[in-house]
C-alpha cells in the first residue's frame, strides 16, 4: 500500500505542474498576440487623376489568308506548280484604341484537318515600328509542318509607346 501523505503530495505537485504550464501557455499566447496582432484589410484610395490617365491599347487580329505556299517548277518554258510544304498566315493587326504600341507578340496556332493543334509558335511584329491609334499593320507566320492544315492566331503581348519615346526616335 501506498501512504496517504504521499498519494497527497503527490497530487499538490500534479496540481501545481499543471497550474504552472497554464499559466505559462496563457502568458506565452498574450506575449504572442501583442507582437503579432491578427491582420486588419487595409483600403487605400486611388486620386481620380490617376485612374484617367490610365489608358489601355485596344488591338484587334485580321487574318486574311491561311494556305499553302505554292511552289513553283520550272522546266525550260513550262512552269509547274505545286504545294510546298511550307503554310503561311497573313493577316494585320488594327489599333483601334488611344495610344501608340510596337513590339506586338503573336501567337500563331496551326492545326490538322480534325482541328487538333499541331504547332503553336511565337512572333514579333511591329519590332522597330510604331503602331498609332487608328493605324494598321500587317504581319505573318510560317510553318513547315506538313499536317498543318488550318491556322489561328492571337495577340499575347505588346509595349505601350509613349509620346516621349516616338519624339526621340522621329529625331
Amino acid at each position: 500500500m501506498t501512504d496517504p501523505q504521499y498519494q497527497r503530495d503527490k497530487f499538490r505537485r500534479l496540481t501545481f505542474a499543471g497550474v504552472t504550464v497554464m499559466i505559462v501557455v496563457v502568458i506565452g499566447y498574450l506575449v504572442w498576440y501583442k507582437y503579432n496582432p491578427p491582420e486588419r484589410p487595409v483600403t487605400v484610395s486611388v486620386p481620380k487623376e490617376v485612374e484617367k490617365e490610365k489608358i489601355d491599347p485596344i488591338l484587334k487580329l485580321h487574318i486574311v489568308s491561311c494556305a499553302r505556299i505554292p511552289k513553283k517548277i520550272h522546266l525550260g518554258e513550262v512552269s509547274i506548280s505545286r504545294s510546298s510544304d511550307y503554310s503561311k498566315i497573313n493577316g494585320y493587326i488594327d489599333n483601334i484604341g488611344k495610344v501608340a504600341v510596337n513590339r506586338v507578340g503573336i501567337e500563331s496556332i496551326w492545326k490538322d484537318e480534325n482541328g487538333v493543334i499541331v504547332e503553336a509558335n511565337n512572333s514579333l511584329a511591329l519590332v522597330n515600328d510604331v503602331l498609332e491609334p487608328g493605324k494598321q499593320a500587317p504581319f505573318n507566320s510560317v510553318t513547315r509542318n506538313s499536317r498543318a492544315k488550318k491556322c489561328s492566331a492571337k495577340i499575347i503581348d505588346w509595349w505601350v509607346v509613349k509620346d516621349a519615346e516616338v519624339l526621340r526616335e522621329d529625331n
